[in-house]
């Protein structure tokens, strides 16, 4: 038997504490059977990757491993969206006022009603980058051959991005483009803004995560790369910096979302890094 690696812990904790709160908290016994289903599953993948080394070779089964979380996130995704049922409303519209109050600012300062064509384009195109970013990270490991550091990789990646979906049953809001339906629902006329609201209509969750798992989950990749490939970490921070912004400007998230995301990963990654 292999060891359980440092990441693996971290999905098996956090399945095993939402099938937990499932229990605990009021919820529909269709959504509480989906929660402990989606948990027992990445559970249950997670324990029989210690046992790929009996049918692959042990380099097969270690880079299965390695490459692992990027599917949990998946499913912890929408096991914390299982526990959204109907938003916080005094949350809710507090974010709504910010984010209408930085706008009216914004406006006021830059002297501009509307954000330029292509400064929008880069922006939806930025924001795309938000759901393969993190396993490059791994790809980045893997052709710097550093695929040794993908467990410390995942350890500083998955905790925060976690700790924004088990939020979801004690903060739930709705995330701006569902509320801005006259100016955002229609996904605008661009390609790449169609394809991201395609995404959002049909694979997510349809709630919103306070902090942003986007954001939080793609600067602890920049910071992961940082520490062992820096070069490609400065890349994927301006690229996940060009994310935090993206989710403001497109309203895939209220700006306060973005903020606490990025406080949560670099929080995270200052406690990984003294421990």
């Amino acid at each position: 038997m292999p060891a359980v690696r440092t990441a693996e812990w971290i999905n098996l904790f956090f399945f095993c504490l939402l099938g937990g709160l499932a229990l605990l908290l009021p919820l529909q016994r269709t959504k509480r059977i989906a929660v402990l289903s989606i948990g027992t599953l990445g559970a249950g993948l997670v324990l029989a990757a210690q046992f790929l080394g009996r049918f692959l070779s042990p380099l097969t089964a270690s880079v299965v491993r390695d490459w692992l979380p990027a599917p949990m996130i998946l499913l912890a995704y929408h096991q914390g969206g299982c526990f959204f049922s109907h938003p916080m409303k005094r949350l809710q519209s507090g974010l709504q006022e910010f984010d209408r109050r930085l706008f009216a600012f914004l406006e006021r300062s830059l002297g501009m009603n509307e954000v330029p064509g292509l400064v929008r384009a880069y922006f939806e195109i930025a924001y795309f980058f938000c759901y393969p970013l993190v396993p490059m990270g791994v790809g980045v490991l893997y052709v710097t051959h550093m695929r040794g550091h993908a467990d410390e990789y995942w350890a500083i990646v998955l905790p925060p991005a976690y700790l924004c979906y088990a939020m979801i049953p004690f903060l739930p809001t709705l995330p701006p483009w569902a509320l801005d339906r006259g100016r955002t629902a229609a996904g605008g006329g661009d390609g790449v803004r169609a394809a991201n609201f395609f995404i959002l209509r049909h694979l997510s969750i349809k709630a919103n995560t306070f902090p942003s798992a986007h954001v939080a989950a793609s600067i602890a990749a920049a910071l992961a790369l940082l520490q062992f490939v820096p070069f490609a970490g400065f890349i994927f921070l301006w690229i996940a910096i060009s994310i935090a912004i993206s989710t403001v400007t497109g309203r895939y998230h209220y700006a306060l979302d973005a903020v606490a995301g990025a406080a949560l990963a670099a929080a995270t990654f200052a406690v990984t890094r003294l421990l």
